[in-house]
């Protein structure tokens, strides 16, 4: 049956197991174990099929899949059906015996004859032949064939190396033949991949299944009869046509392009937890069918990230029928789609109506009744699915009523488990903080940034589609060069250094430059309207904001032809009307408005703008010929929010320069959390002059203000911030003298002066951290306000070229101060942590008594920006401690130490042979991710390889020898939770790096996907601990100087992280991790032990 492997398989197992082999043989056909069991007689009642899987020995996955399907739909419809699915597999049940050729001996031990179908395989192989076909998988099919059994027979197409050892051209030749046979004797299938295979077996199984083995309709009990679907077909029909194409706004005429969806769509990643991605089709899978499965899937995604996309690719499979890698049980899966703005609700309840009503509500064009659409739900427990996708719950507007959307989709989801929910949503939009949460069992999931590769194939799929649309339409080509070399040209423009030679040197400017432009191109949106306007007319945008106003010049007026249109109105008149009308939808929290609603708005500032145009004909141009406005039903609203939110910064930014009280009602938007005013401030921001900058900052930090607001919109400012178009440090510097203000408002201060880096603010930040030095050490934010301060002054000195600060001092057991700035680290703090003996966690339950030297611990985890400057070094750019010791020799050192001392070096000799650039090496994974990359983020992705090379670099440059090193568990967690002011006394750590309580909140800690990624290291002054080390807790796990067990496969790792929950902030809580992996969740943090140990383990 196999082939190759001839007898020799036949001799596996020893003689005297014969017996027992052919009796659980026996058994395994007979099903009769135990005649008297329960279980027995229940499967006594149920009808048995023996399904063979015959094939040579090429295709084992195959085989191994087949099984597992058999296996699969017992699970799904064995009890329904009354029938059960058997596998017969030689391997499974085949015995050594002589005294007959071998496959005749394998047709009497499988009983070949009394099987009642088979599925076939092949690929290189047709087999060994037999005495009448040319393999023994052949004879099988043949065999039951003649007695009428179903055949269903697959050939693999995927090519194969001739010039192998492995394959057979005989055996080639033998299946061709065989093949060329088959087609004309009946239907057979081919597919390419693993997976085409196992989806193409799951629906023919199922179908082969149902139309040979299974009872009628009538037969089957009445409550599992599948319904008779009403109207559902002409549903489908709407859906498909609304969702076949994806429409970008016009080429050469202000129409829209319409694109099928399959033409441009492309795989895209999924952000889960601890760091993973997945593609799209595996979360479906994960979700619905996975360890955990639940029938809620939670889908988040930045503005712009391809959510509804991903929602519109789901909704076509499952349209098309292609839904069986989805599904892998179903034999229907049905769509419905709703936009979660468009809910009605029940004005009594204040909760929306049941899901039939929300369809008939928003599909009226169809007429349909509840009871018709109630018709369309699958049975509980039948193999049919109904796929509910629920767009945008973050542009509900009113926070009470996405909360009671959340709790309406729980119930509704809870109903009937054959209805699986997909739920989209901005980050913004679903906070569990404020109670805006699904409290059911659901899973969640990010939409990734597109990596390099992912934008590259966009960008081609997207310019082939609109030149091919060119010229089905008869337009005339924007450009004569190819789609390929259009979008080749792009990408070079956004990727420069993937086209320079690794030594060229960038200069800072062009560094922020590039880095501008590629976090552009990472969301799908952004990278759409890059590539629009590169192929109509060459623009190439260097950031955000000047993205959009290109786009909007575009559409407004970018033509010859559509100027004429116009009648006079220019670009700048036509934005400032539509400026008014999304400031006022923004202000009013409404993304939809009536075109009475709308033009009632227009009409005041359309009356004051110099142009014979009417109102009526500016609107028809507007919706009609630009698209910024479309049609939504009876209403209208911009073509996506961000243009709502854009346009709303305009008006903004335009009011702003000629009243401070305006700026004030800006300021009020600042944490609102009614409706979202983030990414209308980032536009904003991007937009005004110092002195609007100043009047914000003075109008926010204001005494008896709710520093709450702070708290928890700190990345928001310091996003706002970094895309300012100009920044003052005048107003935060006047804050500073500003005795009414609370100690947690001049930490914010000081955070945004951080963020500026202008030297101007130096000598004012001097002043205030001299006098809060003075003020009485009573409340522990004095400390943390101190210790900012402090940092301040050292990076704004370091940015001005001062040279007053003291070099590293020459450490000595008669010269251990209580803190040193190390220079070659951009002048990163270190803490004298003094030693003292405690009861160590580990090994549980009891812990031991151990002792700790003194320790320098730096007071933050290493920095992206510190980490930068070690990898540049590596890369040979020019730096003062390259002219003293350049990379080559440090290179040397360090594959002499790998391979001179392995014991110590622990496996880094064979990771430094995988690469021999030490700099690609080394540098992080995430270097490029705009969520991990800022300056003052903790460095993620790097290996416990790379960071014990960074401490190896340190202490090569270190004028006393002195060793850095990563800290081992035992320092970690006494640096982290030590009760040093009881040094009497030998206890345990304190529960948490801030002490036994409060309980972690969002004041304390980045954790459980609080942010969704890394914060800047030291945003957390309430999580500190009482020395003044930060990031102790949450954000980012860090690498341990020690393996986690004897086994020494995997590192020990301590902190918590951004992405893991409260549990692991505690001073004890202890994880593991590959030391080769990089990841997002893991950083590290550098020690230097005092005095040096006996031992130097580096």
């Amino acid at each position: 049956m196999t082939g190759s492997m001839g007898l020799s398989r036949f001799f596996l197992i020893p003689f005297f197991q014969m017996s027992v082999v052919r009796e659980v043989n026996n058994l395994y056909f007979a099903g009769q174990a135990n005649p008297s069991s329960p279980e027995t007689a229940t499967r006594s009642l149920m009808d048995r099929k023996k399904i063979l899987i015959a094939s040579p020995s090429d295709v084992q996955e195959e085989r191994d899949c087949a099984r597992r399907l058999i296996d699969e739909w017992n699970r799904l419809h064995k009890e329904r059906e009354q029938l059960d699915l058997m596998p017969v597999m030689w391997e499974q049940v085949a015995w050594p015996e002589n005294g007959d050729e071998a496959q005749e001996i394998i047709n009497r031990q499988l009983d070949i004859r009394n099987c009642d179908a088979v599925i076939g395989i092949f690929w290189t192989r047709i087999g060994t032949p037999t005495r009448v076909a040319p393999g023994g998988a052949v004879e099988e099919i043949e065999l039951l064939e003649k007695d009428g059994k179903p055949v269903m027979l697959y050939f693999c197409t995927r090519p194969a190396d001739l010039h192998s050892d492995d394959v057979d051209l005989q055996q080639v030749q033998g299946i061709r033949d065989f093949k060329s046979k088959r087609k004309k004797k009946g239907l057979t299938w081919e597919y390419k991949t693993h997976n085409d295979f196992e989806e193409q077996l799951r629906v023919h199984l199922h179908r082969m299944v149902t139309d040979k083995f299974c009872q009628s309709d009538a037969g089957r009990p009445e409550d599992v009869r599948t319904p008779q679907l009403t109207r559902y077909a002409d549903y489908r029909q709407l859906l498909q046509n609304r969702l076949t194409f994806v429409v970008d706004r016009g080429i050469e005429e202000y129409t829209d392009i319409e694109i099928p969806l399959e033409e441009v769509f492309i795989d895209l990643h999924i952000e889960e937890r601890y760091g993973k991605k997945i593609s799209h089709d595996d979360l479906l899978k994960q979700t619905f069918y996975g360890k955990r499965p639940t029938n809620v899937l939670l889908l988040i995604g930045d503005p712009g990230a391809g959510k509804s996309t991903l929602l519109q690719y789901y909704a076509m499979r499952c349209l098309e029928d292609r839904y069986h890698s989805l599904f892998s049980d179903a034999i229907e899966v049905r769509v419905v789609f709703i936009e979660l703005r468009r809910l009605v609700f029940d004005d009594d309840r204040k909760q929306p109506l049941p899901l039939a009503e929300q369809v008939v509500s928003s599909y009226q064009a169809l007429s349909l009744k509840k009871e018709e659409v109630e018709s369309w739900w699958p049975l509980q427990g039948s193999a049919e699915k109904m796929l509910v996708l629920l767009d945008g719950l973050d542009e509900v507007t009113e926070s009470e009523r996405r909360q009671a959307i959340c709790d309406w989709i729980d119930e509704e989801a809870s109903v009937n488990r054959n209805r699986c929910f997909i739920v989209t949503t901005r980050r913004t939009g679903y906070a569990a903080s404020e109670g805006i949460e699904l409290k059911g069992t659901h899973k969640s999931a990010t939409l990734a940034d597109l990596d390099k590769g992912q934008q590259k194939k966009f960008l081609r799929k997207w310019f082939r589609a609109a030149t091919a649309y060119e010229q089905e339409n008869g337009r005339r080509r924007s450009d004569e060069s190819s789609p390929e070399e259009q979008a080749d040209a792009l990408y070079a423009y956004i990727y420069p250094e993937d086209n320079q030679s690794s030594g060229e040197l960038v200069d800072d400017m062009e560094r922020k430059r590039r880095r501008g432009v590629q976090e552009i191109a990472v969301i799908p949106l952004l990278l759409k309207l890059m590539a629009l306007l590169y192929k109509l007319r060459g623009y190439k945008p260097d950031s955000r904001i000047s993205l959009y106003r290109l786009v909007f010049k575009y559409l407004l007026h970018g033509r010859e032809k559509a100027r004429k249109l116009a009648l006079d109105i220019d670009p700048e008149q036509s934005e400032t009307v539509l400026a008014q009308l999304a400031y006022t939808m923004q202000k009013q929290r409404r993304l939809d408005c009536s075109e009475k609603e709308m033009k009632d708005v227009m009409e005041l500032r359309f009356q004051s703008q110099n142009t014979p145009v009417t109102l009526d004909k500016f609107f028809t141009f507007i919706v009609g010929r630009s698209g910024i406005l479309k049609p939504n039903g009876e209403a209208y609203r911009f073509w996506h929010k961000t243009f709502q939110e854009y346009l709303a910064s305009r008006e903004m930014a335009r009011q702003s320069r000629s009243s401070d009280d305006f700026v004030g009602s800006i300021v009020r938007h600042f944490g609102d959390t009614a409706w979202e005013w983030d990414e209308t401030l980032k536009f904003y921001f991007a937009q005004i002059e110092d002195r609007v900058f100043d009047s914000f900052m003075e109008q926010l930090f204001v005494a008896g203000m709710a520093t709450d607001v702070l708290d928890n919109n700190l990345q928001l400012m310091q996003t706002m911030i970094r895309e300012a178009k100009e920044c003052s440090v005048t107003a935060l510097c006047g804050k500073l003298n500003d005795p009414e203000i609370a100690l947690r408002a001049y930490w914010h201060v000081l955070d945004c002066l951080e963020v500026i880096g202008k030297p101007a603010a130096l000598d004012k930040v001097r002043a205030f951290a001299e006098r809060i030095r003075t003020m009485p050490d009573k409340d522990p934010m004095r400390n943390r306000v101190l210790e900012k301060a402090s940092d301040l002054v050292n990076q704004l000195e370091r940015a001005s070229g001062y040279t007053a600060t003291p070099v590293q001092p020459a450490l000595s057991r008669d010269n251990m101060p209580d803190s040193y700035r190390n220079p070659h680290e951009l002048d990163a703090e270190y803490l004298m942590i003094s030693g003292g003996e405690y009861i160590y966690s580990q090994p549980r339950p009891g812990g031991q008594k151990v002792r700790v030297g003194d320790l320098y611990v730096a007071r933050y985890p290493v920095t992206n920006r510190q980490y930068r400057s070690f990898i540049d070094y590596l890369a040979g750019s020019p730096s003062p401690v390259a002219s003293v010791f350049p990379a080559g020799e440090y290179e040397e050192a360090l594959r002499t130490f790998a391979a001179g001392d392995p014991d110590n070096a622990k496996g880094m000799q064979v990771y430094l042979q995988s690469e021999k650039d030490l700099a690609k090496l080394f540098r992080s994974s995430y270097d490029d991710d705009r969520k991990f990359n800022k300056d003052d983020q903790p460095v993620v992705g790097v290996s416990w390889y790379a960071a014990r090379a960074y401490c190896f670099w340190l202490s090569m440059l270190d004028p006393e020898g002195w060793p850095y090193m990563l800290p081992t568990e035992q320092q970690w967690e006494w640096a982290a939770g030590g009760k040093k002011e009881k040094p009497e006394q030998v206890l345990k750590v304190r529960k948490y790096p801030w002490g036994d309580e409060p309980e972690p909140t969002s004041k304390h800690a980045n954790y459980d996907e609080n942010e969704g990624q890394t914060t800047p290291v030291g945003r957390y002054p309430d999580g500190a601990t009482p020395d003044g080390l930060y990031d102790m807790a949450g954000n980012v796990w860090e690498w341990m100087e020690n393996w986690y067990d004897d086994d020494k496969d995997f590192v020990a790792l301590r902190g918590g992280s951004w992405d893991f929950n409260a549990v692991n902030l505690l001073c004890s809580a202890r994880f593991s991790y590959f030391p080769q992996y990089r990841v997002n969740f893991i950083g590290f943090r550098v020690v230097r032990p005092s005095p040096l140990p006996d031992h130097l383990e580096i």
